[in-house]
């Protein structure tokens, strides 16, 4: 019985400081200041990003693909002068993805967090 207590009461102590040790993504916006602050993008590169944005076939010339408004927010963000003190980095990740060279494009990080 004690030490069925002291596992509940071990617990019970991990489970006060893991609520002390968090902080949410909106923590960072609040704090008015995005300096030093730490942002892992992760890019979906799979096939399905090459559709439309309205439905699931390859955008007809009209309309950017998934892909195309990714890159252009992505590229956005990173020229943004406000975020000129923030930590980047890049992950990937498709199931069928390849390169212009028909090579399969590699899953996880491609960049590391770091000063850009």
């Amino acid at each position: 019985m004690f030490t069925l207590l002291k596992k509940l009461l071990s617990v019970l102590v991990l489970i006060g400081l893991s609520a002390i040790a968090t902080a949410d993504d909106i923590d960072i916006v609040e704090s008015g200041s995005l300096k030093d602050a730490n942002i892992l993008f992760i890019m979906d590169l799979s096939g399905s990003m090459n559709w439309s944005l309205t439905d699931e076939d390859e955008p007809d010339g009209s309309d950017p693909s998934r892909l195309q408004v990714l890159r252009d927010a992505f590229q956005a963000i990173i020229a943004d002068q406000d975020f000129n003190e923030t930590n980047f980095g890049l992950s990937v990740f498709s199931g069928d993805a390849i390169d212009d060279d028909g090579k399969g494009v590699a899953h996880g990080i491609v960049f590391p967090v770091n000063p850009v």
